[in-house]
C-alpha cells in the first residue's frame, strides 16, 4: 500500500510539473508572438508615415 501511494504522488507530481511546462511555453509563445505582432505594427506605420 505505501509503494502504490508513493508512485500515486510522483505521478500526480509530475503531471503538476509537465501541465506548468506546457502552460509556460504557450504563455510564452503568445507573449512573442504578440511581440512581433506589435513589432509588424510598428513598422508598417513607420513606413505610412515615411510616404514609402
Amino acid at each position: 500500500m505505501k509503494a502504490k501511494w508513493n508512485q500515486m504522488v510522483i505521478v500526480v507530481l509530475l503531471l503538476v510539473v509537465i501541465t506548468s511546462i506546457v502552460v509556460y511555453t504557450w504563455i510564452g509563445i503568445a507573449e512573442i508572438i504578440h511581440y512581433f505582432d506589435h513589432v509588424a505594427y510598428e513598422s508598417i506605420t513607420t513606413v505610412r508615415i515615411l510616404g514609402l
